[in-house]
């Protein structure tokens, strides 16, 4: 630009101050023509140059002048390709006519120029609609005369992303069974645009919740509504849409959340509904044994809790729900399982000592409170619980008996806990029950059953230092050794025993690999004495290394097993076993006597109440369960007259099997008389349910007038239908 008003603050030609000193100033009635002229020659330096124009003072016409003004736009911000139109004002400011080329320049290039003549004070538009070029960045662009110039600045920018409507659904994958679950979502403009769109929630093809909203770049907008859900094992498709995005997924229906319920629920059970058992007892001087069988057709109840590796992911992972193949595949939640949970046998065994155990067997032990069932205990109110949580240290309830709590003999509140120094004496008395449990692969394979005292709580081991009575701390066989720091095993099998170190996962699915096989992660001491338990077996796992066992579907066991280590009542009960052509047989044997005040001692003319379990590749209350039944140690044992031989079975509640007595290191099973009794799915129902005012004979059952066999006398699947009928009814507890 040539110049400016000096009434802007600026001079147009470059004027020496030093040089001519101070301000100049013009006579009045200068025009800025020649206020212009003036300043322009006196820059130049030259007094000849300057007294030139001194005829600028004379009445002459002024020269012609072309001045610029009202450049629009000046700055301009712009996408790559976008046309502006530019425009400006040209005035001659002289009062003589005169000519000259009006350019339009960009980034120093003429892109246009236009022949203009005005008269002395006449004025005159121009435009020209430039492109913003591809390249980003800013440019110069503007008008040009002979006299002015009027410049601008172009800069070009990324387009700006159009409104985008970015919808998500805000739901678990799978939500506890309650009857009803929310449904929620948002939408999200992700775009720079703000703009109107119409969002949609909808469940099954169902609307739950729509909006018509208006959102500014970055603003979000929420829906949500709530739904009638299927029981368990139920699935409902959830979608989200607005007109440029949509998201769906298929929620599953799960277990229920059993601290929030009250009630019965329906869940999943067995595909069977009850089973039959039969066992074998017979004893020696020392020794105690116990043989059972049962059928049962899934083929891999020996693992539990495995890593397995998947390729895609490059990840090992815990495979640890119940087994696929064991639940009834049309209830609750159907037969959806992909893990591993062994196969187990436990025993619970009483000597009169227990109150109501006779009459009731293990129902006796399950209460309000107990984990996994409805109204389970919540976590934080167990831990912060002076004797389940300070002392025990547990975050939930599991298996007690009533006499451990106060009131009357039958009341079982699980956070009104005896006295340390009255569960100690109950200890001394042997009120307690007494548990062994054969775990068919956290134990079955290295020879030990694992103990358990049902007293305050069911005990794995009683600490000695703790417990006063206690006279030795218990070690078990069975150890978890999970993912190293680098997310992989720290063991395998010996290679020279699995060939690649592993097992295939689709060989376990199959039942390709049987209890003779090895299967379980065994670790010897190679000091140990000679004919140390259990006799030929060896260790079957060295360091990991993945260059050998990592491969697609790679499993090795999460749960190790030490047999040298077992020390204390952990090496009590021994047993031994496995599973062919679709039948378990597990037998288990201890000594009789023992000098350890949490085990029972069996003694031979005394009459036991026991009552046998089976979990079949689950856990918790998903296995079968015996009534109590009575054993005779000795076929001279005196019962009472009343009480009937097992083969005249009328009555097996007051029924009698008997162990007998045999000669030399173990029975001979062919010799001894099998006992066949039912098992059934038990259900949800527990001690506290039998005792309240929701029971029809919560009154006989109150004072011992009555045992589970006369109250339940019809066939033991129907026993087992009924409770899953009080489960779909979702009957009250209380």
């Amino acid at each position: 630009m040539a110049g400016k008003d000096e009434r802007s603050g600026e001079n147009a030609g470059a004027y020496d101050a030093d040089r001519f000193g101070g301000t100049p100033v013009f006579p009045p009635g200068t025009s800025e023509q020649h206020r212009r002229r003036l300043l322009q020659a006196m820059a130049g330096g030259s007094t000849v140059a300057v007294a030139g124009c001194l005829g600028l003072f004379d009445d002459e016409e002024e020269e012609a002048f072309f001045e610029l003004s009202n450049l629009s736009p000046s700055t301009v911000e712009a996408n790559a390709g976008e046309e502006i139109e530019v425009s400006v004002r040209v005035t001659n400011t002289g009062e003589e006519e005169g000519s000259q080329n009006l350019e339009f320049r960009f980034d120093g290039e003429t892109e246009t120029s236009r022949h203009m003549t005005l008269v002395g004070g006449e004025e005159d538009g121009a435009s020209f609609t430039m492109t913003a070029p591809e390249e980003l960045g800013e440019y110069e662009f503007g008008f040009y005369t002979e006299d002015d110039e009027a410049t601008g600045t172009l800069t070009v920018a990324e387009e700006p992303e159009p409104a985008l409507f970015a919808v998500a659904l805000d739901v678990e994958a799978e939500v506890a069974y309650t009857g009803e679950m929310e449904v929620m979502g948002t939408v999200e403009n992700t775009g720079e645009e703000a703009e109107t769109q119409t969002v949609v929630l909808s469940v099954d093809g169902e609307e739950v919740d729509s909006l018509e909203v208006e959102l500014d770049a970055g603003e979000t907008a929420e829906l949500a509504g709530m739904v009638d859900t299927d029981a368990p094992g139920g699935s409902h498709d959830a979608l989200i849409e607005s007109e440029s995005d949509t998201d769906e997924m298929t929620v599953r229906v799960g277990a229920p959340d059993y601290t929030a319920i009250d009630h019965m629920v329906p869940h999943w059970v067995m595909k069977d509904l009850a089973k039959s058992l039969d066992m074998q007892f017979a004893y020696s001087e020392d020794e105690i044994w116990m043989r059972f069988q049962w059928d049962w057709d899934v083929p891999n109840g020996w693992f539990h809790d495995l890593l397995v590796y998947d390729e895609d992911s490059d990840e090992w992972s815990r495979y640890s729900g119940p087994n696929p193949g064991i639940a009834d595949p049309d209830y609750g939640l159907g037969d959806i399982f992909e893990g591993f949970t062994e196969d187990r046998l436990a025993v619970m065994i009483d000597d009169g000592s227990v109150e109501g155990f006779e009459q009731f067997g293990g129902w006796l032990t399950i209460h309000e409170g107990t984990r996994t069932l409805p109204a389970a205990a919540p976590a934080d109110e167990v831990e912060a619980h002076p004797h389940h949580g300070d002392f025990l240290e547990n975050d939930d309830v599991r298996k007690y008996i009533p006499q451990s709590r106060g009131g009357e003999w039958w009341e079982n509140d699980w956070d009104d806990v005896k006295d340390l120094s009255e569960l100690e004496e109950m200890l001394e008395n042997g009120e307690f029950i007494d548990m062994p449990m054969v775990r068919c692969h956290r134990g079955l394979p290295a020879g030990y059953a694992t103990v358990h005292t049902i007293l305050d709580h069911r005990h794995g081991a009683l600490d000695p230092e703790v417990w006063g009575p206690v006279e030795a701390a218990s070690t078990r066989v069975r150890s978890s050794i999970g993912l190293d720091d680098d997310g992989r095993p720290q063991y395998m099998f010996d290679p020279d025993l699995v060939e690649n170190g592993a097992l295939q996962l689709d060989e376990i699915y199959d039942g390709q690999i049987t209890t003779d096989d090895i299967h379980a992660a065994i670790h010897r001491d190679p000091d140990r004495d000679e004919g140390a338990w259990p006799p030929d077996v060896e260790q079957t796992v060295v360091e990991f290394d993945p260059d050998v066992a990592e491969f697609d579907g790679a499993a090795v066991p999460r749960r190790h097993l030490f047999p040298d280590e077992v020390e204390g009542p952990g090496g009590l009960w021994k047993c031994r076993g496995g599973w062919v052509d679709g039948t378990w047989t597990i037998e288990m044997f201890k000594e009789r006597e023992t000098d350890f005040i949490t085990e029972k001692d069996i003694e031979e003319g005394e009459i036991y109440t026991i009552s046998p379990g089976v979990h079949g590749g689950g856990a918790q209350r998903w296995h079968w369960v015996c009534y109590p039944l009575k054993l005779a140690i000795g076929e001279d044992t005196e019962v009472p007259d009343e009480w009937e031989s097992y083969d005249d079975l009328v009555d097996p509640g007051t029924a009698v099997m008997y162990a007998e007595e045999f000669d030399g290191d173990e029975p001979d099973w062919n010799d001894i008389q099998t006992y066949t009794t039912a098992m059934m799915y038990p259900g949800m129902t527990d001690w506290t349910w039998l005792v309240s005012g929701e029971h029809p004979r919560e009154g006989e059952i109150r004072n011992a007038e009555i045992n589970i066999w006369e109250h339940h006398d019809e066939n033991p699947e129907d026993f087992a239908v009924r409770m899953v009928d009080l489960e779909q009814r979702m009957a009250p507890r209380r």
